[in-house]
């Protein structure tokens, strides 16, 4: 649905609906789909910080947003900042790296970058 924009602005209602409850990745994608078709950061941002501290697999998707997301991701930008500095990454997992989880990684890197920059 974000991906539609401004198109799905019907769909705003049941996204808050979603983004306040349910499982913490459908509360993450509700978040994200409410920022690319409302464009208010109000109701997204205490998901994305929520998503961020409880369950690190969805950092990757949060940082993607937040670096689309420009100036209006300032307040999470200790979250990102965190991120870049922490030398044990949260993807590291017993046995080692598969080499899709260092690509998740460094795109995660490089969206915290991007959104830092943009602040």
């Amino acid at each position: 649905m974000g991906r539609l924009g401004p198109a799905a602005r019907d769909a705003l209602p049941a996204l808050h609906r979603l983004a306040g409850s349910g499982r913490m990745g459908e509360r993450t994608a509700a978040a994200e789909a409410l920022w690319r078709i409302g464009g208010d950061p109000e109701p997204v941002l205490p998901v994305f910080r929520t998503a961020w501290s409880e369950n690190p697999c969805t950092r990757g998707a949060i940082a993607g947003c937040l670096a689309a997301t420009g100036p209006a991701a300032a307040p999470l930008r200790d979250l990102m900042t965190a991120e870049l500095a922490t030398a044990r990454r949260h993807t590291a997992r017993p046995g080692g790296f598969g080499s899709h989880d260092i690509a998740q990684d460094e795109r995660l890197l490089s969206d915290c970058r991007q959104a830092l920059a943009s602040q």
